[in-house]
């Protein structure tokens, strides 16, 4: 794309926002003045592509490769630098390692596979079958204070914070939970509400039809309230299950209660008293990438594969696997901006790759097979090392690449906890 192009897409993008914009593509400062400019041809590549693959305008063929469209919602009143900032981040090769190492800044100590779990359960309330999290230890292990930091990288209304509600308050609510997180700390507070939670879990939405007298008549009358969904729920506890019919809606993680961990902890509550001005200003951007994410389909072209190399039992598997395929589905539409948008008879759909089933064993495995037994799980390694898929239910990297070799020619995966390229073997 030559600068006089760029101009006018900028230009034009001008228009859309009602906000005045700089005429050239900036990037921040790298090492390398040549990584620099590969930034910036790369963001250029992004604009240029998503312009080209509106789907309003244009039906491109399924070879040619091209970028989701960029939507931008005015009520976000987003310019067009914080666009730019926050493409920066979504285009990043290690985009969810760049988001732990934020979380680490901002005072969460180690627990990064739990930290990016509770990230990509957020981020997963734009699909149609989102992810709710369990996020289970003992009393003083820090399990409010990570999801609460898991927060600030998302805008407030991508959530709902409670700590108590009765057995009808989502009904009665005013409250839109369509695409939404329902944050709930500690599992007692939604005790009474346990059947609407489940129902709202599985069925998508809410339809409660109640009898009520009607202030002119005085006569009774029906009244049918519904609330639509999907709906997803991040819930804190200290017990190691909750009601059986919840307990398998959700996938559960456990908090680091190590004396290792907790000399992490310490030491980052001491820096919190040493620093009386922490900088957070890198948050926004983060925030606003959120609201650059558009929902696609997921085509997982290794689905029928994996169906077929994961347990069959015990029951929960039915609804296991398909959380483990949801937390593939969520990583690609993270990555969208990195990916091609496809089109198959007027449907646009992005497709997974092998490094999104990388990234979701690495930070869900544990969760997937801690469900196929009943061992404790604090006798488990739930330290940030690298997940072995081979020691549970789930196919290794390499049984993935061996099934599809034309998936792995080209892998190139980044560890999400420690940062570090992997290669198959």
């Amino acid at each position: 794309m030559d600068m006089g192009s760029l101009k006018a897409l900028l230009e034009k993008l001008e228009g859309q926002i009602g906000t005045a914009v700089p005429k050239t593509v900036t990037t921040e400062n790298t090492n390398s003045k040549e990584h620099e400019a590969g930034e910036e041809k790369q963001l250029s590549n992004t604009f240029s592509e998503a312009e080209s693959a509106r789907p309003e305008r244009n039906l491109i063929p399924q070879t040619v490769p091209k970028r989701p469209e960029i939507v931008i919602d005015a009520s976000s009143q987003l310019s067009q630098q914080e666009v730019e900032e926050s493409l920066k981040i979504l285009s990043k090769k290690d985009l969810l390692f760049g988001i732990g190492e934020g979380m680490q800044k901002i005072g969460i100590a180690g627990e990064k596979r739990n930290a990016l779990a509770v990230y990509l359960c957020l981020t997963s309330r734009i699909l149609e079958k989102p992810i709710s999290l369990l996020v289970k230890g003992e009393s003083s292990a820090g399990k409010s204070y990570l999801v609460k930091k898991a927060l600030q990288f998302f805008p407030d209304d991508a959530y709902k914070e409670l700590t108590d509600m009765s057995k009808k308050a989502l009904l009665y609510s005013n409250d839109s939970f369509s695409h939404r997180t329902v944050i709930i700390f500690e599992k007692h507070g939604m005790e009474a509400a346990l059947y609407y939670i489940r129902t709202l879990q599985s069925e998508g939405k809410l339809v409660f039809e109640t009898v009520e007298k009607d202030p002119v008549t005085k006569l009774r009358r029906t009244r049918r309230i519904e609330k639509e969904g999907p709906t997803n729920f991040i819930v804190t506890t200290t017990s190691a299950e909750i009601h059986p019919e919840n307990e398998t809606r959700n996938w559960s993680i456990f908090m680091d209660e190590s004396e290792e961990q907790t000399r992490e902890a310490k030491r980052k509550i001491a820096e919190r008293y040493l620093d009386v001005h922490p900088n957070i200003s890198f948050l926004k951007p983060y925030r606003n990438a959120q609201k650059l994410l558009k929902y696609y389909p997921v085509k997982i072209p290794y689905a029928a594969f994996l169906s077929e190399s994961t347990p069959h039992k015990p029951l929960r598997m039915r609804r296991d696997f398909e959380k483990l395929l949801a937390a593939i589905e969520v990583i690609t539409v993270l990555h969208e901006f990195q990916r091609e948008v496809r089109e198959d008879n007027g449907i646009f759909y992005l497709e997974s790759t092998i490094e999104d089933y990388f990234i979701a064993t690495s930070l869900f495995g544990p969760s997937f097979s801690q469900s196929l037994r009943d061992s404790d799980p604090k006798a488990e390694n739930q330290k940030d090392s690298i997940f072995d898929s081979r020691r549970t239910g789930l196919p290794s990297l390499e049984d993935l690449a061996h099934a599809y070799p034309h998936l792995a020619s080209d892998f190139s995966g980044v560890n999400p906890i420690s940062g570090e390229e992997v290669s198959i073997e």
